[in-house]
């Protein structure tokens, strides 16, 4: 196989410049802050949901490019509803979504967004797995 036949999507965001595909420098900025808690604050359409896409990719493949840890074992992503939520972040994780990471149960739904076995979540092949959560969810769902 080609070299260039193993380059994701996030490999481009991750590497390239943002003329090429590449992380703006405002997303550099907060991908490379060391702070465990950091906020993206900007415009509508600006690349925040993307930002964050990658983010929830590289903790879940333990290869983000400026803060190596090991890949988490579980994960959410919280959105204020679900319905509407879960399909529209769903679509930002599937563009950046890294080659051969799935298990085999689990699937993108472009109207339902990520499943694996009939539930709303990611499952990796290495046994990690995101859920999503929402605000108005049972908040004992939350806890």
């Amino acid at each position: 196989m080609h070299p260039a036949a193993s380059i994701t999507p996030l490999d481009i965001y991750a590497w390239c410049e943002p003329a090429d595909g590449g992380m703006s420098p405002g997303q550099r900025a907060f991908h490379q802050h060391p702070a465990r808690y950091r906020r993206l604050q900007a415009g509508n359409q600006v690349g925040k949901s993307y930002a964050g896409a990658a983010e929830a990719w590289w903790a879940m493949t333990g290869t983000h490019p400026y803060a190596p840890a090991p890949p988490a074992r579980l994960g959410w992503i919280v959105m204020p509803d679900m319905d509407g939520g879960w399909p529209k972040i769903s679509s930002k994780l599937r563009e950046l979504q890294p080659g051969n990471v799935l298990a085999e149960r689990c699937r993108y739904d472009p109207v339902r967004g990520y499943v694996s076995g009939g539930k709303r979540c990611i499952e990796l092949r290495s046994g990690s797995v995101c859920y999503p959560k929402s605000g108005t969810q049972d908040p004992l769902a939350l806890e």
